[in-house]
């Protein structure tokens, strides 16, 4: 059998591939995709994504991995709104914010 885009092609598509779930925080191994076929199936690549874990997608020597956002969720953690986080943060208190009201630099014309 033989790997293509996401699939196996040969004996059997519909056969069962069992990943090797060692070194990855999420689990399992991404599938590989070559660009072109993710984009000619990019709703099968999301598909599989969100039920079957990672997939990474490679163009040339560069990858992208496309996760459930579920599992972004998990890997991220929750961040505050950024309202919230101003609120959260310093205190403005004894920093001058006066704006300063001089005409500036005098300047020839």
């Amino acid at each position: 059998m033989k790997r293509v885009g996401g699939r196996w092609k040969g004996r059997s598509s519909r056969s069962i591939i069992k990943l090797d779930w060692l070194d990855f925080p999420w689990g399992r191994h991404p599938v590989d995709w070559n660009l072109a076929d993710a984009k000619n199936r990019f709703s099968e690549l999301v598909n599989l994504a969100l039920t079957q874990g990672p997939q990474r997608v490679r163009r040339r020597k560069d990858a992208v991995i496309v996760i459930s956002g579920e599992e972004y969720d998990r890997l991220v953690g929750s961040r505050p709104a950024f309202k919230e986080f101003l609120v959260r943060g310093e205190s403005f208190e004894g920093l001058d914010l006066e704006r300063d009201r001089s005409s500036g630099r005098d300047v020839a014309l």
